[in-house]
Order: C-alpha cells, then structure tokens, then sequence
C-alpha cells in the first residue's frame, strides 16, 4: 500500500495516509473488543461486581530476568524485521526490475512458510 501511495505523494504524506489507514483499523479492533471478567465476583442486592487485583508493573520491571527478557526481545525483532525493510531498496539498488522489488518481502514470506510447515512435518516424520 506505502509503495502504491508513493507513486503518486510525496513520502511523508504516504507515510501519514498509511498511519491514519493503520489508526482507524486500531480503533476498529479497539471498539470491538470486550474485557473478560476475572476476578473475584461479589453479589450485592443492587449488582455485580468484580474485584480485580491490582496490577503491579514497577514489579515486573524490578525483575532482572523479566528486564533481560524483554531488551532481549527487542534486540530480535530489529535482527529479524529490520533486513526486510532494506530488501526492496537492495534489490532496486542491484538492477532488479520494480515491478518484482516491491513483491520481494512476500517471497521471502512464501519461502518461510514452506520451510515452517513443510520441513517440519519432514522432521516430525523421520524423528
């Protein structure tokens, strides 16, 4: 959709587009959504309630390993997501056509996914 937009806007304006697009689905699923009662229920004559613990989040983060987990996670998803937003400027930088550039990262998706599912079941088979 952002290579589409920027054929005929400017960057910055295709950018903006995309996050107002990205913005109204967030609030879609944000309106549709429902919390689960967990908890404590207590019946009183008038209603229901329920009493939910309260949620420490200074004590998640005063966890070393908790902390390491999540910088840790971070560090992977740059390693993993970050080359595939370069792969389309690469291959346009090595000759490739544009028409098959901005198909690049949904071949590489096509690839892992028969490398998830396919090789899997191979070793499923033979172990």
């Amino acid at each position: 959709m952002l290579n589409n937009l920027m054929s005929t806007h400017p960057f910055t304006k295709s950018v903006q587009y995309t996050a107002y697009i990205l913005l109204g689905c967030l609030l879609v699923g944000r309106i549709l959504m429902r919390p689960v009662a967990k908890g404590k229920l207590v019946a009183t004559a008038q209603s229901i309630e329920v009493h939910r613990p309260k949620s420490d989040i200074k004590g998640l983060f005063k966890s070393r390993g908790y902390t390491y987990l999540v910088i840790g996670l971070c560090l992977v998803c740059l390693g993993v997501f970050a080359p595939s937003f370069y792969l389309q400027i690469f291959a346009s930088e090595k000759g490739v056509e544009e028409g098959l550039t901005s198909y690049t990262v949904a071949i590489i998706n096509a690839a892992s996914t028969i490398g998830k599912y396919h090789l899997h079941s191979l070793g499923s088979v033979h172990y």
